[in-house]
């Protein structure tokens, strides 16, 4: 008798397919909704990191600029200073430091 029963339980839940049915197909369609989102979220952190890539770079570059500045300044002062003692008219070309920032 118990084995009748075992045997009704299981064959009427094959029989019954309705709610589990619907309940995969959620599961489905949750799951694809969070993949979607946490694909965007990546997508995101990727851009904002390249993004304070570039502004490193640029805080990089200002800084190097700022230095060759400093440093042009520094020679002209000295040529400056040399002149003043030595009477000489001080000779300044700027134009052949360039980018490397050195006479």
């Amino acid at each position: 008798m118990a084995r009748l029963r075992y045997f009704n339980a299981m064959t009427s839940r094959k029989l019954n397919k309705g709610p589990i049915q619907r309940q995969r197909g959620a599961a489905l369609f949750i799951g694809l909704v969070l993949l979607i989102v946490l694909s965007l979220i990546a997508v995101a952190a990727s851009r904002n990191t390249v993004m304070q890539e570039k502004m490193t770079g640029n805080v990089l570059e200002a800084n190097a600029a700022f230095q060759r500045a400093e440093d042009v300044l520094r020679q002209i002062e000295l040529q400056i200073r040399i002149a003043s003692e030595t009477g000489a008219v001080p000779s300044v070309d700027i134009e052949d430091w360039g980018d490397s920032g050195y006479p």
